[in-house]
């Protein structure tokens, strides 16, 4: 009887088990992960080695922007990688995503000289030729500063009207409380956005914060958005 006990809990364990692996699949199908590595930590990404947790609400942007090369995370004493997303994203972390995402991921970077003594101008230099950035507007001085709302959306604005051939979108009113000191062209790559839902909280708030930094895995969602 107790032999038979201890099969039945044995087996009632073996299906919970199978269960919590077909609901990472689901939440991930594309990828192949496993629930828990040998240190206890959730979720990996096999091929990259990328550590993104299940719980977080960014997890399947940022496994995928992994997996296309889009963005990297910093790699610990153990030789595997932390994306760290709650951390700000810098100017030219988000530019080299944003332009490496926008031309197909196939643009030999390597070819454009860069006017900036930087590992990033020449990510820079091909915003600037495709009308994404002003030119000038980034250098050695700013661009490993956090990047802010605002020009995180007029980078993704202009990259759908500038680069995609997207219409700009003129019509409508912001409704936002807290914009009144941005530029009027700010203001008009902001409605552009706002469309869009180039950010998810664009429809749920009436404050946009466009001064405040973004954190990685806000940028991963939102540069994700145009892929």
């Amino acid at each position: 009887m107790k032999r038979g006990i201890a099969v039945i809990i044995m087996l009632i364990s073996l299906m919970n088990l199978l269960c919590s692996v077909a609901v990472a699949s689901d939440i991930f199908p594309d990828l192949a992960i496993q629930l828990i590595d040998e240190r206890g930590r959730p979720i990996v990404d096999k091929d990259t080695k990328e550590y993104v947790y299940e719980d977080h609400w960014a997890s399947r942007s940022i496994v995928k922007s992994v997996r296309i090369g889009l963005i990297e995370g910093y790699q610990e004493a153990d030789g595997t990688y932390v994306f760290k997303p709650e951390q700000a994203i810098t100017r030219a972390e988000f530019i080299k995503m944003a332009m490496v995402l926008s031309t197909n991921r196939t643009f030999d970077f390597d070819t454009i000289p860069s006017d900036i003594n930087h590992w990033a101008g020449k990510y820079v230099k091909v915003a600037e030729m495709q009308n994404v950035v002003e030119k000038g507007a980034y250098t050695v001085a700013n661009l490993d500063e956090p990047i802010t709302r605002i020009e995180m959306i007029c980078i993704l604005s202009r990259i759908q009207i500038n680069m995609k051939g997207i219409e700009q979108n003129r019509q409508g009113n912001l409704q936002y409380t807290d914009t009144n000191n941005l530029t009027e062209e700010e203001k008009a790559l902001l409605l552009h956005a706002a469309k869009y839902v180039l950010i998810s909280d664009m429809l749920d708030t009436t404050t946009f914060r466009p001064n405040q930094n973004l954190t990685r895995a806000e940028a991963t969602v939102a540069i994700m958005r145009i892929y």
